[in-house]
């Protein structure tokens, strides 16, 4: 047996269906961004729109503030949209690391002279 073959292979169902789930929380994660940047960008123009008609006089004060109210609401959710993917992500490469552990590695050339458990048994 050469160094690093494989010697031990655990199964892994579980994980397996563990990290497909973190990987579709992680596309969630992605889209509820890019609705976030898409709903910032609308706030944001709509808040240009009102501060052009707030210096001509064709909208009032409430107006104004209620658009600024929206954008600044709109960039907290983009930013809670983003740390939402940054956690999910987080949480992906731990459960992928968690896969690579399900086969043990032989740490150095030679003989498998004694196997105390057979394929089946735990």
């Amino acid at each position: 047996m050469a160094a690093g073959e494989p010697l031990v292979r655990l199964e892994g169902e579980e994980l397996d269906a563990a990290l497909e789930q973190s990987r579709a929380t992680v596309e969630a994660a992605r889209a509820g961004v890019l609705a976030a940047e898409v709903a910032d960008s609308r706030a944001t123009r709509e808040l240009a729109r009102t501060e052009e008609l707030f210096s001509s006089g064709l909208a009032t004060r409430q107006q104004l503030d209620e658009m600024r109210s929206g954008r600044d609401a709109s960039r907290a959710a983009l930013a809670a949209a983003r740390a939402q993917l940054t956690a999910t992500a987080e949480s992906h490469r731990r459960t992928a690391a968690h896969t690579g552990k399900l086969v043990i590695g032989s740490p150095m050339a030679g003989v498998v002279a004694h196997r105390s458990v057979n394929v089946g048994q735990m």
